[in-house]
């Protein structure tokens, strides 16, 4: 973001929406409209018409080199971010303190006071600290900084979170499929749900052969979030189920037979 333009004629984006600069654009192919909702659901949580265009179209900016080349130059872990972790952990030596639950962000003239508990030994723990990076959801962050507590910014209760289903497919063996062939995250065309990230992907010997795990994303993207919520939670395993399995037979019609568990 720091590298962005901030000209009058980028950030006037902001007061538009995706679907709306589409329009305005020209942009009208189905299939160029399904990759955009598609990525919208996918990063942000929501449609075209509830996401800024300036967001939108910065996303798919950032995946360009200045040139307008497509830059493949990304990294991925079979572990995820935890080798990011234990990396960071490693190299900062004794000075990571771990197993400790903050319960106060309370800013002061120096800095900030943290206060918590030790979760081994359940003694309560406080510092000062000259800076804190607070990485917490907002309805996190405003039941741990002290003055939001008290009078909550209008910022916080304006943003709201997308509820998100995740499904995990065991499968005696990954199942086969017409068109291109099963990769690390598999996304099925005019599809309500995100598709499907293989979790075996990056075993080599697991690829071809042998159980895997199939993890399935639903993004509720409507404008009631909270409403969204309760829906989500209002339906039975059986129904989740049916509605898992009906999304992933599209493009695995064998599939029922190779499943194994659905968490």
């Amino acid at each position: 973001m720091a590298r962005s333009s901030d000209d009058a004629e980028w950030t006037a984006l902001d007061r538009l929406s995706m679907a709306q600069w589409l329009e305005q654009e020209g942009f009208r192919s189905a299939r160029l409209r399904w990759l955009v909702d598609y990525a919208c659901r996918d990063e942000f949580g929501g449609e075209p018409a509830r996401i800024s265009a300036w967001a939108a179209i910065w996303y798919f900016a950032a995946r360009q080199e200045g040139s307008g080349e497509r830059n493949e130059g990304y990294l991925t872990w079979p572990e995820g971010n935890t080798s990011l972790v234990q990396h960071l952990a490693k190299t900062s030596g004794a000075a990571v303190q771990m197993r400790l639950l903050i319960h106060s962000v309370a800013p002061t003239s120096q800095g900030c006071q943290l206060g918590g508990v030790d979760c081994q030994t359940g003694v309560p723990w406080a510092v000062n600290a000259r800076q804190v990076v607070l990485a917490v959801p907002r309805f996190v962050a405003a039941r741990l900084v002290l003055p939001w507590r008290e009078e909550q910014p209008e910022f916080l209760s304006a943003f709201q979170y997308a509820p998100w289903v995740v499904a995990n497919l065991a499968v005696s063996t990954l199942p086969s499929g017409r068109g291109y062939p099963l990769a690390w995250d598999n996304v099925l065309y005019d599809s309500k749900s995100l598709g499907y990230v293989v979790a075996t992907h990056q075993r080599a010997a697991a690829r071809e052969v042998g159980p895997s795990v199939l993890t399935w994303y639903y993004p509720f993207t409507g404008p009631d979030a909270r409403g969204d919520r309760e829906r989500m939670l209002s339906l039975s395993y059986e129904q989740w189920e049916a509605l898992v399995m009906a999304d992933l037979q599209v493009a695995h019609p064998q599939l029922k037979a190779l499943a194994e568990r659905l968490d």
